[in-house]
């Protein structure tokens, strides 16, 4: 019974990991093309994926191409690359309607907060960040992450990714984030039709495993 319930423990905590998907390009407040990231925060547990995606939601009928970028920083230089950090490169925003723009993976893997911004242009100073996990209460919320970004006179730089920089597409590989040691260049995936900034999991793959549980556990209860 110990064996069974342990497996089937492993299962469940498999099918609750999400995705959060964030929008590079959408102005949350109308949900319209402008200089932001939607949502602007998120708060992702371990396990869980950021999916950063310049496919502009089909709702957009032929949508401007623009260019931005997801690049980690920190919260005391919210428009400086962080050294090692997260950077998608700038890309040209696409559409769900033509399935085009590009999605890069990052894995969680806790929850320290981590920051964003687009180093594209003059997206930083005019408030285009992203705040994972901030602090509710004190100096570092997101709140003021974006007023410090308004506030910076650094200049963003952020080279377009070159080939190696691409990762793998639909493997399952995924950059880790990590606030001490250097992470390795991030993945990118095919451009999905599904634009959803709530976290979210395939259903199909949720029922899949769930019954895959019941099944092993079922199993193993009867042999014990």
């Amino acid at each position: 019974m110990l064996v069974s319930a342990v497996v089937f423990a492993g299962l469940l905590g498999l099918v609750q990991a999400a995705t959060y998907t964030v929008t590079v390009g959408i102005d949350e407040t109308d949900g319209q093309p402008g200089l932001g990231f939607d949502p602007t925060t998120i708060r992702p547990a371990v396990g869980d994926t950021i999916t950063f995606t310049f496919q502009l939601p089909g709702y957009i009928k032929n949508p401007s191409v623009s260019q931005h970028s997801a690049t980690q920083s920190t919260f005391d230089n919210p428009c400086t690359p962080k050294e090692g950090g997260f950077d998608t490169g700038v890309q040209s925003t696409g559409s769900a309607n033509s399935n085009t723009g590009s999605s890069f993976d990052l894995l969680v893997n806790d929850t320290e907060p981590l920051w964003f911004f687009s180093a594209a242009n003059q997206d930083c100073k005019s408030g285009m960040v992203l705040s994972v996990n901030p602090p509710i209460t004190g100096e570092q919320t997101a709140a003021a992450f974006v007023d410090k970004a308004k506030a910076s006179t650094g200049t963003p730089s952020s080279p377009p990714p070159s080939s190696s920089a691409s990762g793998t597409s639909g493997s399952g590989a995924s950059q880790t984030s990590d606030s001490s040691a250097p992470p390795p260049s991030p993945t990118a995936t095919e451009p999905s039709s599904t634009n959803d900034t709530s976290a979210a999991v395939s259903g199909m793959a949720k029922m899949e495993v769930v019954f895959a549980g019941v099944v092993a556990f079922m199993g193993l209860s009867l042999a014990a």
